[in-house]
């Protein structure tokens, strides 16, 4: 079933140039964009608008009223930064335990639409870092969190169908991103309600 479904993605991936071209873009460039625009989201749910909008400078009264709102949007950015972090280091550490070879190297006479790394297949580290971000998304914002879930699903599929990953290692990576970010929201939420009930 693994080698079935990852031959399926290739085979739609190679027929036509603008297919070729479409899945190097969402299995490369989307996971930068998606990126960034969280960057942005985290940082425009810390500060206050009518700073964003009037204030040029870091004043007292600036850094006064964003540490306010940082205090009441922890739990979110606590969440939302430490699980891909947490995610990221995990995965490191499992590729060099396990070191599975990639599709090109486990595969005879096979050729991916790009190349990229070698023995590091298992899991799939954009997988476990997208559905962290899709999950700690969706447990604080729910309609944007929509939007991640299917950037986490676009982004997974399209590496099978470029030839750099298994099947088996994108699910992998879904499932270890969830658990842990749930594990990590379940955690920074009990640690927060002390503070929240002081208040």
């Amino acid at each position: 079933m693994n080698l079935e479904l990852f031959h399926f993605f290739n085979n739609l991936a190679q027929t036509s140039p603008f297919t070729q071209v479409l899945v190097i873009f969402l299995a490369t460039h989307l996971a930068t964009i998606a990126l960034v625009f969280t960057f942005g989201f985290l940082v425009f749910s810390i500060v206050p608008r009518h700073i964003r909008k009037r204030e040029i400078f870091f004043t007292r009264k600036v850094y006064t009223i964003i540490r306010e709102r940082v205090s009441r949007n922890r739990a979110f950015a606590l969440t939302l930064i430490l699980s891909p972090l947490v995610s990221w280091v995990l995965v490191k550490i499992l590729k060099a335990l396990i070191h599975f070879p990639r599709p090109h190297i486990s595969i005879m006479d096979f050729s991916p639409l790009f190349f990229y790394g070698s023995f590091e297949s298992f899991p799939s580290g954009h997988a476990v870092i997208f559905a962290s971000l899709a999950t700690a998304m969706t447990l604080y914002h729910r309609k944007i969190g929509l939007v991640y879930i299917l950037v986490a699903i676009l982004i997974g599929i399209s590496r099978i169908a470029a030839g750099i990953h298994f099947p088996v290692d994108v699910l992998a990576g879904y499932a270890i991103g969830v658990f842990l970010t749930l594990a990590i929201y379940y955690s920074v939420e009990q640690s927060e309600r002390p503070s929240r009930v002081k208040i």
